[in-house]
């Protein structure tokens, strides 16, 4: 059975970006887009907030983790962008959705790297490619906000703790670089509000 989010459609990804208060101008031109810099968007936009509560997971904790995963200025907004990749260490953004695609096939398939973190939340090809199931499922925001979600609330259920939890989803075995990571993302979750 396919869940309702799993398929890509265009009309969903905009209305997906103006909740999150992106306008299609500055998506258009990610090469203007800078990770530093500009105004946080304060307020847990929809999509993460269903996929956190679906998950069982706290929606600023989900929206947190996105953010520290892979934020970029939008005009004078900071907020996850949707087709990011890390390959290898090294961060890739992609204007649309398709590019995003082709561009994880390419890494993949073509080159044989399968250290690609995927989408908004950032999630390992390598150790969660099972979860992703396909390229274009890895880069539906929907889609990759739920495997997060997933991967976030079963760290939980293991540690019983979120900060614990939170460091685990960066590194599951480094406890000083899941430490680490663990409070730069609490450091800003007082900043965040949820709206219902």
């Amino acid at each position: 059975m396919m869940h309702a989010f799993a398929r890509p459609l265009q009309p969903r990804r905009r209305a997906f970006l103006a909740a999150a208060g992106c306008t299609f101008a500055t998506m258009a031109l990610p090469a203007f887009a800078r990770a530093r810099g500009g105004q946080l968007l304060l307020d847990v936009p929809p999509a993460y907030r269903d996929a956190a509560l679906r998950a069982g997971v706290p929606p600023r904790l989900l929206y947190g983790i996105a953010l520290q995963e892979s934020k970029m200025l939008f005009g004078e907004r900071v907020l996850p962008w949707l087709w990011t990749l890390n390959v290898a260490g090294n961060p890739h953004r992609y204007a649309t959705y398709g590019d995003g695609v082709r561009a994880l096939s390419h890494w993949v398939r073509t080159r044989g790297i399968r250290n690609v973190d995927c989408g908004p939340m950032q999630i390992n090809w390598r150790w969660h490619g099972d979860k992703l199931q396909s390229f274009e499922k890895a880069l539906d925001a929907h889609y990759n906000l739920a495997v997060g979600a997933s991967i976030l609330a079963t760290h939980y259920r293991d540690s019983g703790d979120w900060v614990v939890a939170a460091g685990r989803y960066h590194h599951p075995t480094d406890t000083a670089r899941a430490t680490a990571y663990a409070k730069a993302v609490f450091r800003r979750i007082p900043m965040l509000r949820e709206v219902a």
